[in-house]
């Protein structure tokens, strides 16, 4: 069994992982401004960063700027070429190991994950 934890925070891919994507090529799709009637934790969530108070629990989801996001896309995106590089090792094994033909290979996620959308990041 092999898990990778990332793309993931905190937001850190490895060498040429790291500047590989230009943060000004990710658009927002999803932007909070645009938006009627935010439902209560978004309201309370802008509120927090609004105010400049980190939000209470480390996992909970905050609000951030277009630069912060784009940035934050662009180091997933490098995150997500770092697994597919290890993955590809894996695989790269079990050919030369003469088990790829009696191995099966699963991909599940923790969670799903929209960067940006309502300018929050996870």
């Amino acid at each position: 069994m092999v898990s990778f934890p990332d793309p993931h925070h905190p937001f850190n891919p490895p060498g040429h992982d790291w500047d590989m994507n230009d943060p000004a090529a990710f658009a927002i799709d999803l932007p909070y401004d645009p938006h009627r009637n935010h439902p209560l934790p978004l309201q309370a969530t802008t509120a927090l960063w609004q105010s400049g108070t980190q939000p209470p629990i480390p996992q909970m989801a905050f609000r951030a700027d277009d630069r912060h996001i784009r940035e934050a896309m662009a180091l997933t995106a490098g995150m997500i070429t770092m697994i597919d590089d290890h993955v590809g090792r894996v695989i790269d094994a079990l050919r030369a190991s003469g088990h790829a033909d009696n191995t099966v290979i699963v991909f599940t996620p923790d969670h799903g994950d929209d960067p940006g959308a309502f300018s929050l990041l996870l």
